[in-house]
């Protein structure tokens, strides 16, 4: 991130935060959370990337669970990571699904459905972030197959 993005953002959060009606007590929570591994913060950015990713990609009117599919699909295919390397990551959470789909070898839609109809919110919220993150990404794509 841009040291100008973290400046603005910071004074926006930080206003936003002061300019509530949390106690001082729950600000000093949310400071402790903030600097913590809290699974608030996780899914709150990534409530905000879907946010985001359907304003830059819009949905097509489909229901929640396809408008996921649809954001990891564009995600997928801007970074350029093929179904073998969509498996070798979904490997290193459940080798066990990671097997079932390699063997059924579908298309990447068919292997996201059956993922998010064999795995809960929070595994799929942790697969999109996994899909997010660059450093991630560099070591998995840098992997002999």
């Amino acid at each position: 991130m841009r040291k100008s993005t973290k400046v603005k953002a910071a004074r926006i959060l930080t206003s936003s935060l002061l300019s509530s009606d949390l106690t001082p007590k729950e600000l000093m929570a949310v400071c402790e959370s903030l600097m913590g591994k809290d699974e608030f913060f996780h899914e709150l950015a990534y409530n905000l990337q879907k946010l985001v990713g359907n304003t830059m990609y819009p949905s097509r009117g489909e229901d929640e669970e396809n408008t996921d599919i649809d954001y990891a699909i564009a995600l997928m295919r801007s970074k350029r990571i093929t179904k073998d390397k969509y498996l070798d990551i979904l490997s290193d959470m459940s080798p066990g699904l990671s097997d079932y789909l390699r063997e059924r070898r579908s298309t990447m839609r068919t292997m996201l459905e059956l993922t998010m109809e064999h795995t809960d919110s929070v595994f799929f919220s942790e697969l999109l972030h996994r899909l997010n993150n660059d450093d991630y990404l560099d070591h998995i794509l840098s992997r002999d197959t």
